[in-house]
């Protein structure tokens, strides 16, 4: 069986149990398709691999700028050397 489909979900105001979080998956495969309603534990186990992915994802990118920045460190101080004509040096 395959995850089809992962839904968590706030009730509209119109609907029972209005506010509440309400999940559900659907998994399918050759025998057929089956919707199971997720827990409250469930729900919420579910958001904390959703928070760890986040701070690897965050820390990942965060990386990823400061070595951009870092190698830009030198940037201007190289264009400003490129600049400079035999004449400065004397």
């Amino acid at each position: 069986m395959q995850v089809a489909k992962l839904t968590i979900k706030k009730q509209e105001s119109y609907e029972p149990n209005a506010g509440q979080l309400v999940g559900a998956v659907v998994l399918e495969g050759p025998t057929g398709k089956q919707e199971i309603v997720l827990s409250a534990m469930a729900m919420s186990r579910i958001f904390g691999v959703i928070a760890e992915e986040l701070i690897d994802r965050s820390r990942s990118n965060a990386k990823m700028v400061r070595n951009a920045v870092e190698e830009a460190i030198h940037e201007p101080l190289l264009l400003n050397a490129s600049e400079i004509s035999p004449d400065d040096l004397l």
